[in-house]
């Protein structure tokens, strides 16, 4: 996922580097002496000498911050008196935030806090403006960063406003270039071109939106969609051949496997199965374009061979899935499969209402790659053909995530086919079955406990042991 977002950024990067980016004027804003004055100082104390002592730096904060308290409360956000002013002081107080922001003392945190919430609520109405665009998606970012910190649940808010306003700006072919404030008071930063600044803006709001995404998917709806959008445009370029299959299309699928996570977790099966058929169908397209020769040499390609494992992984957690969800509609409703019939009518409608469906131009194409077809189980022999599929592909995505060389990841797989066998004895009426399986389950994870090392290095890989 980060790969392709990477990938996309960089391809963008590229194209925003060939244009002439034309000098912004002086008249561009309208600031007044009093807000173009705490607006400079602003700058000064953001490039500020390293080497200046951090009591003095605090004390011209200090007084910075008093002026600026002042000007803020006579501004009325509500009545649009002078934009340019309120945009300039908003500039001041998200460069003030970012020298508390990355702090760990937690009255620095609340000023930082302040400062950035300060700064929005003056752009407040106005976000989409293109002397207020870059100002405001920096801010959204440092919140989130700042959100975390204070350990808030509700850390969605931030980002998906920022990949929102990104994503409105720039939704257009001719969209206008954004006034970077720093260029028009003569301040010379890293990076001066406005529109590659959007440009990392949003890379570091798709970098956050997605290590949230990865810990936890169900409730990323916006970036879904998002995503989608993305790698929905890139796919239809690949089909019609407005792109040749290379390696870049392994990042590609790797995305579409992760996405595959959002829909697992919402029970939403057929856009599940439908997103790692779609990631295997690219992986099967670069394979038929290559050479004989380097078909031979296939499996020491590191890229197809992390994609295939991930493909099989992202398969055998979907029937998992499966299981699980079926398992205990069938324990709550034994011998009332009316009941079940309209679990199925609900999902149907669940999964149409989604509207996160892939075109219809590829299911055809996806049959013959769909490594487990079903979305529901209604019975045993469908949860002992779901149980064989998944096996099959967990003992494959275990072949090449070792303990040796990827620990988490095979732990994380051996809980899942512990986990499937736990399903499917869900299932069975017969008691001795049922028991061969929980036997079977124990073995496993005996099996993967011996294999962790005996100093455990990290708190992921502690949390991992403790579940086996």
């Amino acid at each position: 996922m980060f790969a392709y977002f990477k990938q996309v950024m960089e391809e963008k990067l590229a194209i925003l580097q060939l244009e002439t980016v034309p000098a912004e004027s002086a008249t561009s804003m309208n600031i007044s002496k009093k807000f173009l004055g705490v607006l400079q100082l602003s700058f000064e104390v953001k490039y500020m000498d390293e080497d200046t002592k951090l009591a003095k730096k605090r004390n011209k904060i200090k007084a910075l911050q008093e002026r600026m308290n002042v000007l803020y409360h006579n501004v009325d956000v509500l009545k649009d008196q002078n934009f340019d002013d309120r945009v300039a002081l908003a500039t001041a107080y998200y460069n003030i935030g970012l020298e508390y922001v990355t702090s760990t003392d937690i009255d620095d945190l609340e000023t930082a806090l302040h400062c950035l919430s300060s700064c929005l609520e003056l752009l407040k109405g106005k976000m989409f403006d293109r002397r207020a665009i870059l100002t405001s998606i920096g801010a959204l970012n440092e919140l989130h960063s700042l959100s975390e910190k204070f350990e808030k649940k509700k850390d969605n808010e931030f980002l998906n406003t920022a990949m929102l306003l990104y994503h409105t700006y720039t939704n257009k072919d001719n969209y206008p270039d954004p006034i970077h404030v720093a260029n028009l008071v003569g301040i010379k930063e890293k990076e001066s071109n406005p529109k590659i600044i959007l440009n990392n803006l949003h890379h570091t709001t798709l970098q956050d939106l997605g290590r949230q995404y990865l810990t936890r998917s169900q409730d990323k709806r916006e970036f879904v969609i998002y995503t989608h959008l993305l790698l929905n445009d890139r796919l239809i370029d690949l089909i019609y051949g407005h792109t040749k299959y290379d390696d870049k299309c392994f990042d590609i699928a790797l995305t579409l496997f992760d996405l595959s996570r959002y829909f697992l977790a919402n029970d939403l099966f057929t856009e599940a199965k439908s997103r790692i058929a779609i990631g295997d169908y690219v992986i099967d397209r670069f394979v038929e374009n290559l050479s004989a020769e380097k078909k031979a040499s296939l499996n020491l390609n590191k890229s197809f061979n992390n994609a295939f494992a991930v493909s099989a992984r992202s398969w055998g957690f979907y029937g998992v899935s499966l299981l699980r969800f079926w398992m205990k509609k069938f324990s709550q409703n034994r011998e009332k499969s009316s009941e079940i019939q309209d679990e199925m009518s609900k999902l149907e409608t669940k999964s149409k209402e989604s509207n996160l469906m892939i075109s219809d131009l590829l299911e055809k194409k996806l049959e013959h790659i769909t490594k487990i077809t079903e979305t529901c189980i209604l019975n045993l022999a469908d949860a002992k053909s779901v149980f064989v599929k998944t096996l099959r592909e967990l003992e494959t995505a275990k072949e090449y995530f070792t303990a040796d060389t990827d620990i988490e990841n095979y732990a994380k797989i051996t809980l899942k086919i512990s986990d499937t066998c736990k399903y499917l004895a869900g299932f069975e009426e017969q008691r001795d079955k049922q028991i061969k399986l929980h036997k079977r389950r124990v073995e496993c994870l005996e099996d993967a406990r011996k294999k962790f090392r005996t100093t455990i290095e990290n708190d992921r890989e502690l949390q991992i042991y403790k579940r086996i």
